[in-house]
């Protein structure tokens, strides 16, 4: 049992720091409704967690226990315990580093995103470990070139999209596609095709709702369901030629300065950042998914304008 318990956030998820009387700390995180689909959303982070540490080498702090189940624990709620990440946060640092070091890590941080695209996935959805998900969710191959006797393929398979937006609302009881997918026109019209279906069951007019908020020409539900069969037949259109463009990559879609921790030095109780910068840890894997290239591949947040 931990000696202290101190909440470090709550919003998406509720995140505790655990403190042991032999030195060690963890984190727990409970998931809020707000998190993702009950089930998907711990079960993929956790699997991703784990097959990224073992097959790529990431330095992510690795699962000490995990449910996925609420009705199956003791607190009656899903949770992920960890270790705490190594290093200092990134974010405590950032505003006193020189120009050329902030210049520097972007070049640290490229090569860590370029191991990611080294796995070369077969199919798009969100990855998870196979008892996780039903047989028929699942897709027949992992890695492309990866041996069918490799332990990894015998142990995670690539399910059903954990993404919000399949789930928020009505949708997680509505009966959609949510992959995997094979290809990338199937990925990109499902997501049309759930909004299409959700339009018909649960959309309203918002010209009936508040009248005073409508902007002109917004259109019936009929309209809208119209513009997105638009999209479905255009869509083949939008996928770029080229194979690497749209092959199945898995990408941490939010690398900003709270999410990553760096190797640091302490004397005389002051911290500093060893220079150059590298990487102890990267946090925050939840909601993490496999999607077409040219879909996927950003900019961290920490590079963006205004960041």
């Amino acid at each position: 049992m931990p000696s202290q318990t101190c909440k470090l956030n709550e919003y998406i998820n509720r995140v505790f720091l655990l403190r042991f009387d032999s030195g060690h700390e963890a984190i727990a995180r409970f998931p809020t409704p707000l998190a993702g689909p009950p089930h998907f959303t711990t079960a993929s982070e956790v699997a991703t967690i784990d097959f990224l540490r073992r097959r790529q080498g990431f330095s992510i702090p690795p699962v000490l226990a995990w449910s996925s189940r609420a009705e199956g624990t003791d607190v009656g709620a899903e949770f992920i315990l960890m270790e705490k990440a190594s290093g200092c946060l990134l974010s405590d640092v950032w505003g006193d580093l020189p120009r050329r070091e902030r210049g520097m890590f972007a070049k640290t941080l490229g090569e860590w995103e370029r191991r990611l695209l080294e796995l070369k996935f077969t199919h798009y959805g969100s990855l998870y470990y196979k008892d996780d998900v039903p047989a028929p969710l699942r897709a027949p191959t992992l890695l492309e070139g990866i041996s069918p006797d490799d332990e990894l393929n015998s142990q995670f398979c690539i399910g059903p999209i954990a993404r919000r937006d399949f789930w928020e609302a009505e949708r997680e009881g509505m009966d959609i596609d949510r992959g995997p997918w094979r290809t990338a026109e199937d990925y990109m019209t499902a997501a049309a095709r759930r909004e299409q279906e959700w339009i018909r069951g649960f959309g309203t007019s918002h010209i009936l709702d508040d009248p005073d908020r409508v902007l002109p020409g917004q259109g019936t539900r009929e309209d809208h369901v119209e513009f997105l069969s638009t999209y479905i037949t255009l869509a083949p259109l939008l996928i770029p030629p080229l194979h690497e463009q749209v092959m199945p990559v898995m990408w941490h879609l939010d690398l900003h300065a709270s999410n990553i921790f760096v190797e640091y030095s302490e004397e005389q109780g002051k911290i500093s950042p060893k220079i150059p910068l590298s990487i102890s840890s990267v946090i925050d894997w939840q909601g993490t998914c496999i999607g077409p290239a040219f879909l996927q591949v950003q900019v961290p947040p920490l590079y963006r304008m205004g960041d």
